[in-house]
């Protein structure tokens, strides 16, 4: 639209004036937009970070083994989890003396006791294997990332550099 003086010049020009719809259609593009540029600028900020920190993917490596240090636990959880559930067979055994008569109060304890640190441990266990998969997953998508930025060729060329 536009403004116009009486002898027929323009005035001014008015913005069209958009609908409720037009309007929202608008501001939900201007947003994805928006988003867009933030992700690109963060993916840059990233990206830098990436190259400043990790040298090659060795690094990279080293640094997600060192991570990954605290939880060799599983390994030792799972022996503990097998000599509780053999724990559990010799109560069962001793059970099955008590068939039909009340089972004594230690032995009722023992089971309590027992099942209490089967379920410590497994807790400890399924704790420490999703740590490991996080790790993993975020040092496999550093590692990707970071042969996308500089090239598979990389590690080649810093050892044939030094």
């Amino acid at each position: 639209m536009q403004e116009l003086y009486p002898d027929g010049s323009i005035k001014r020009i008015l913005p069209v004036l958009l609908t409720a719809e037009q309007r929202g259609d608008c501001d939900a593009q201007d947003a994805l937009h928006q988003n867009e540029e933030d992700a690109r600028i963060g993916l840059g900020n990233f990206d830098r970070a990436l190259l400043e920190t990790y040298r090659n993917v060795k690094e990279i490596d080293q640094r997600r083994d060192l991570e990954l240090e605290p939880y060799q636990v599983v390994g030792f959880t799972n022996k503990q989890i097998a000599l509780y559930q053999e724990e559990r067979k010799l109560l069962e055994n001793d059970a099955e003396f008590y068939a039909g008569k009340k089972i004594p109060a230690k032995l009722k304890r023992d089971f309590e006791i027992n099942t209490a640190q089967r379920h410590q441990e497994e807790k400890i266990k399924d704790d420490a294997e999703k740590q490991i998969e996080k790790i993993n997953m975020r040092c496999n998508a550093w590692r990707t990332r970071f042969l996308e930025i500089v090239g598979p060729n990389h590690d080649a060329q810093v050892t044939t550099n030094h």
